[in-house]
């Protein structure tokens, strides 16, 4: 669907009057038909006040049936706004494509002070995207490439718990306030020509070290935390590690350095990670140095790996892995291999750590419970 055809706004509320005073554009819209789905046709006449804001201000609103299956949107051909009503215990608003300028968003925040969800998702149009609420509870930005202008971000949001910011290009990061966040999810491509993108925004984790919950790439050799972060910098409240990542002595040197920063780490989940380029070479000292993975708290580690037969080389890295965390884990538990075939995961190896009657050595201290189905 092209940006010029259509653009879709869709809101889910429980109480609409507040938007009232919304000012979708900078100039005053005309000639636009305004498709509104609705729960319920009762709506149009409960909230008519609201409906008829937007006729005064030139638009043609055209009202149905959220699920009627004879709506065909490509049929409206000039809609500005899809606007969707429906029934539901949060406030919440998904921008999908949408163009909009700063003063939209802030004009947003102020009509909708209650939002609670927020998702922008290839949106464009924005300068400086400043998100500013007390109610905040949830932010997923997804899909930010603004090849004409950079975009600089501002958060201050005191009581968002979980956060998304995906494949987002921005010129400045700044975190003000996210002093409730729990939860940090963050992906970039994994080429150099977005290294920096990636950096800026984990750069900001010492603003955010509260977090208990992190998922994000192995991009920590390259980064050097020790050069980045404040001396004293640790996530101390994090327990859940969700690292996308590879085996080569690059990819466990970086996990090294992102584990150093997670004292009290509990669990670590190891998502593939899909390089456009090679590893970049290391030097002589790099090579020979020893891989320390500091799991002072580390009782369950979960990888997913290949059957016997897809890429070995990528198996034996895993399994080289494997015998370190073993060596290493001081309290770890349980590791749970998950095996890819043609992307579909097979039933897990488990292996789990022996009684300490039972224990020979450490290599010997973690047996297999289960093996995956052939």
């Amino acid at each position: 669907m092209g940006r010029n055809s259509l653009s879709i706004l869709t809101i889910l509320s429980v109480t609409l009057l507040p938007i009232l005073s919304l000012s979708f554009s900078t100039c005053s819209p005309t000639d636009y038909r305004l498709l509104v789905l609705l729960d319920d046709l009762s709506l149009k006449s409960s909230h008519s006040i609201f409906f008829n804001s937007f006729k005064s201000r030139g638009f043609d609103l055209d009202f149905k049936l959220a699920d009627d299956q004879k709506l065909a949107l490509q049929r409206y051909g000039q809609i500005w706004w899809c606007i969707g009503f429906s029934l539901a215990t949060e406030c919440g608003v998904d921008f999908d494509e949408v163009y909009m300028t700063d003063d939209t968003v802030l004009d947003l925040f102020k009509a909708c002070p209650n939002i609670e969800v927020l998702k922008f998702e290839d949106c464009y149009g924005m300068e400086n995207l400043r998100l500013c609420s007390e109610k905040l509870k949830r932010l997923d930005l997804s899909s930010f490439y603004t090849a004409e202008r950079e975009l600089h971000l501002e958060l201050d949001c005191p009581n968002l718990v979980w956060l998304n910011i995906d494949c987002f290009e921005m010129g400045q990061f700044c975190v003000k306030n996210l002093s409730s966040l729990v939860e940090f999810h963050t992906f970039i491509v994994h080429g150099l020509e977005y290294y920096g993108q990636w950096c800026k925004v984990v750069k900001q984790l010492h603003r955010i070290a509260h977090i208990k919950h992190l998922v994000v790439q192995n991009w920590w050799l390259k980064l050097a935390p020790k050069d980045v972060f404040p001396k004293d910098f640790l996530l101390y409240n994090l327990k859940h590690l969700e690292l996308q990542t590879g085996y080569t002595t690059y990819d466990l040197l970086g996990m090294a350095a992102l584990l150093e920063l997670c004292p009290n780490l509990e669990t670590m989940n190891l998502d593939p990670l899909y390089k456009i380029v090679e590893d970049e070479s290391l030097s002589e000292e790099l090579l020979n140095k020893p891989i320390n993975l500091f799991m002072p708290n580390l009782k369950e580690v979960r990888l997913k790996a290949y059957v016997p037969g897809q890429n070995q080389n990528q198996n034996q890295f895993i399994s080289q892995f494997v015998s370190l965390l073993k060596k290493q884990g001081v309290v770890l538990e349980k590791i749970v291999l998950v095996s890819l075939y043609n992307g579909m995961s097979l039933p897990p190896v488990i292996l789990r750590r022996r009684p300490p009657r039972a224990e020979v050595n450490e290599e010997s201290s973690l047996h297999v419970e289960g093996s995956p189905e052939r």
